[in-house]
């Protein structure tokens, strides 16, 4: 009796198609949550400095409106390797509530301006973030 021991080449080759596809399909599922993690670090990274961005650009603009009255602001500065541009337009312009003693109406003093901000580090840009910031 010739008894036979071990795997046929067909068994080997079998299980090693099964093993070089399981560990394709590891690689690229490590691949993608590698980069989806980057992604989120740096939007996290984005969003953390965006609230320090904003009480930036508001003294800035809070600053310019005390210095002189346009309807219009633009500014750029970085922080944190991100570069920023951001630019204030004036979409309302109010005063006050006339007194009763007054005869004549006052002038406008409260501005509403609406700010884009747009981030950019590298060559990557982010979306444009908006917010308004009342002034007086």
């Amino acid at each position: 009796m010739n008894k036979q021991q071990g795997f046929t080449l067909i068994e080997v080759l079998i299980a090693a198609v099964i093993l070089f596809s399981a560990l394709a399909i590891v690689a690229d599922l490590y691949k993608a949550s590698s980069f989806t993690a980057n992604r989120i670090t740096n939007k996290a990274n984005f969003y953390q400095a965006t609230t320090n961005v904003i009480s930036t650009i508001k003294a800035d603009i809070h600053q310019q409106v005390q210095e002189r009255k346009l309807p219009e602001f633009t500014g750029q500065f970085s922080s944190g390797g991100i570069d920023y541009e951001w630019q204030a337009v004036r979409t309302s312009f109010k005063s006050r509530i006339r007194g009763a003693d007054e005869s004549f109406d006052p002038s406008p003093q409260f501005g509403l301006y609406e700010v884009k901000v747009s981030a950019k580090r590298g060559q990557s840009t982010s979306e444009p973030l908006t917010f308004k910031v009342a002034t007086w």
